[in-house]
């Protein structure tokens, strides 16, 4: 993904942050989360992904994390010790965070804007059709 290319770009730029032992670790998450975070998830919300780019970026995520927590690989650390150790979330959480935040936006739009005309479509098309498979009848509130 190209994301993930930009990201470790940023990455690399900073080395001589995540080197620097006189800065803490939390301030070298505030900057990754700050700096290199949305560079890896923008545009996010709009994202279709499949498992292995979910895999990649949870991948990097992990391993950048690792990096500034001075952990190499052959130090044996799982992944979910160096998620415990920083208190990130995954990246798959975050990108669901997004999304939700964009639906929420859209949600709340003017009837009259297209993005909210797609949106009731396709929650109105999606409710029927579950409820019509069920045998439920719809219940449309006014």
């Amino acid at each position: 993904m190209r994301r993930i290319g930009l990201a470790a770009d940023a990455m690399k730029r900073l080395d001589c942050v995540w080197s620097q032992r006189k800065l803490s670790i939390t301030t070298k998450l505030r900057v990754y989360f700050t700096c290199v975070l949305p560079i890896l998830l923008y545009g996010s919300e709009t994202w279709t992904l499949i498992q292995a780019d979910w895999n990649k970026l949870d991948s990097f995520h992990i391993r950048c994390q690792g990096r500034i927590l001075h952990i190499s690989w052959h130090d044996f650390v799982s992944n979910d010790e160096v998620l415990r150790r920083t208190s990130l979330f995954d990246v798959s959480y975050i990108v669901c965070k997004r999304r939700l935040g964009l639906f929420s936006h859209v949600a709340r739009l003017r009837s009259d804007v297209p993005a909210n005309q797609i949106r009731q479509i396709c929650t109105k098309t999606r409710v029927a059709s579950s409820l019509h498979r069920s045998g439920d009848v719809p219940v449309v509130a006014h």
